[in-house]
């Protein structure tokens, strides 16, 4: 049984990119807040990943039994914790993933 989250699909993101036209020498305020918020989602996606990654490396012991609903108790947590995490100070990457895409038009020209 799949749990469908509420962060963002890699689909989403690809419609975040796709509505944005790079190519402008000057990026309007609408843009520029799309793209952030672009950014922001992709960071939250990546943090996802890794904490889930990070809860999969810790042994397994006794106290607590597994089950579905703490499997999906635990991805949610997940979930919440690297929106969060994101939407706050982050770790840097949505920054780097912004100037990136905001300069590449200036570097080309």
């Amino acid at each position: 049984m799949d749990f469908q989250s509420k962060i963002p699909s890699v689909e989403l993101i690809k419609n975040h990119f796709n509505g944005l036209d790079l190519k402008k020498t000057n990026m309007d305020n609408k843009d520029s807040k799309k793209l952030e918020e672009t950014c922001r989602d992709f960071e939250s996606i990546l943090l996802n990943q890794m904490l889930s990654a990070m809860r999969k490396s810790i042994p397994k012991s006794g106290l607590f039994k597994k089950s579905l609903a703490m499997d999906i108790y635990e991805s949610m947590y997940d979930q919440y914790l690297s929106k969060e995490i994101a939407h706050k100070k982050g770790i840097g990457i949505k920054e780097m993933l912004y100037k990136e895409l905001n300069n590449q038009d200036r570097i080309k020209k």
